[in-house]
C-alpha cells in the first residue's frame, strides 16, 4: 500500500501560517487553505511554541471571514438554483410528454367503436383522471391556487405516491388500440 504524498511548504508559507494561527485563525481553516494536515499544523505549533494572543479578533479578520462566508453562501445558492432549474426543466419535459400522450390517446379513443360504450367510457374516465391529476400537480407546483401551501418537491412526490397507490387498488389498466 503506497503512502499518501506529502505536501512540502516553503519556510515563508510556514511563517504565514504561524502568523495567521497566532492571530486567531482556526487551525482547521489553515489546514484546508494551505492543504496541510491538521496534525502537521499542531506538530509545528507545539515544536515551535506558537501562542495565540488573548485579544479580540481584529476588524480586518472579521471582515475577511464575513467576505469568505458570503462568497461560500453565494456559491451554494448558485448551485442550488442550477439544481432547481434542472429539476424544473425535467418536470416541464415530463409534464409535456404526459399531455402529448394524453392528446394522442384521446384521438385513439375516438377509434373505439360506439358498440363498445363501456370500454370507451372507461378509457375516457381513466384519461380524464390522468389529465386532472397532471393539471392539479402543475397548479400546485406553481402555487396557482393555494398561496402559502406546501409546494415542496417532497410533498408533491408524496401526493403522487398516494395517488398511485389509490389507483393501483381501484383501477385496472386499460389498453386502447
Amino acid at each position: 500500500m503506497s503512502r499518501k504524498q506529502r505536501t512540502v511548504l516553503p519556510g515563508a508559507a510556514w511563517a504565514q501560517i504561524q502568523a495567521e494561527y497566532e492571530a486567531g485563525v482556526p487551525a482547521k481553516h489553515l489546514s484546508e487553505h494551505y492543504q496541510v494536515s491538521l496534525a502537521t499544523i499542531y506538530k509545528r505549533k507545539n515544536k515551535h511554541k506558537w501562542e495565540r494572543e488573548a485579544r479580540v479578533i481584529s476588524d480586518d479578520m472579521l471582515s475577511k471571514a464575513r467576505e469568505e462566508t458570503e462568497q461560500r453562501l453565494v456559491e451554494h445558492m448558485k448551485k442550488t438554483e442550477v439544481d432547481m432549474k434542472q429539476i424544473i426543466d425535467t418536470h416541464k419535459g415530463i409534464s409535456q410528454q404526459i399531455m402529448d400522450m394524453a392528446t394522442r390517446l384521446l384521438a385513439s379513443i375516438d377509434g373505439i367503436p360506439d358498440t363498445e360504450v363501456s370500454k370507451k367510457a372507461h378509457a375516457l374516465k381513466t384519461l380524464s383522471d390522468v389529465i386532472t391529476a397532471q393539471i392539479r400537480n402543475e397548479r400546485k407546483t406553481w402555487s396557482i391556487d393555494e398561496k402559502g401551501a406546501d409546494t415542496s418537491l417532497e410533498a408533491l412526490l408524496d401526493e403522487l405516491d398516494e395517488e398511485e397507490d389509490k389507483r393501483a387498488k381501484v383501477m385496472k389498466p386499460v389498453v386502447v388500440q
